[in-house]
C-alpha cells in the first residue's frame, strides 16, 4: 500500500500525533519511514540574523527530530531522519515528497497565529506534494 512515508514534524501536538499515526501504518504496510523538519528563518528574523540564531534553528530541528524519533525507537520500528536548512517549509516538503507515497502532516503546527481549520504548511502541502497526504490533528 505505502512503501515510504515522510512525516513532517514541528514537535507540535498534532506532528506527534502523526507520528503516532506514521507508525501504525508502517508497521502495517511495512513501510520505510522518515521523519522531516525544515529549519527555516521566518522573514522577521532576517534582519537580525547571526550565525547564532541560525544555528539555534538548526539545533531545535535536531532535538525536535530526534524527540519524535524516541516514538519509533520505543516500537523498535527503523526511522530515518532528515533535516532541511533554508527552504520555506513547504517547498522543502514538497520537494522531498516526490521520494514517497504518503505525507503525514498535522493539520496545524506551533504557529496558530491564524485559527484555521489547516495551518498554512498543511494547507499548501495538500496543494503541492504529488503524492498522497494524511493530515493528523
Amino acid at each position: 500500500m505505502f512503501s515510504k512515508i515522510l512525516v513532517a514534524t514541528d514537535g507540535s501536538s498534532n506532528a506527534i500525533r502523526g507520528a503516532k499515526k506514521a507508525l501504525e501504518l508502517a508497521k502495517l504496510c511495512n513501510s520505510e519511514v522518515t521523519l522531516v523538519y525544515v529549519a527555516y528563518v521566518p522573514n522577521l528574523y532576517i534582519g537580525d540574523l547571526s550565525s547564532e540564531l541560525l544555528e539555534s534553528f538548526i539545533e531545535d530541528g535536531r532535538r525536535i527530530l530526534k524527540d519524535t524519533a524516541k516514538i519509533f525507537k520505543k516500537a523498535d520500528y527503523p526511522v530515518k531522519t532528515k533535516l532541511i536548512r533554508g527552504k520555506k517549509p513547504t517547498l522543502g516538503i514538497c520537494a522531498l515528497a516526490k521520494k514517497y507515497d504518503l505525507v503525514i502532516i498535522g493539520t496545524r503546527g506551533l504557529h496558530k497565529k491564524h485559527e484555521r481549520a489547516l495551518g498554512s504548511i498543511s494547507d499548501c502541502v495538500v496543494h503541492c506534494a504529488p503524492c498522497s497526504i494524511l493530515l493528523v490533528k
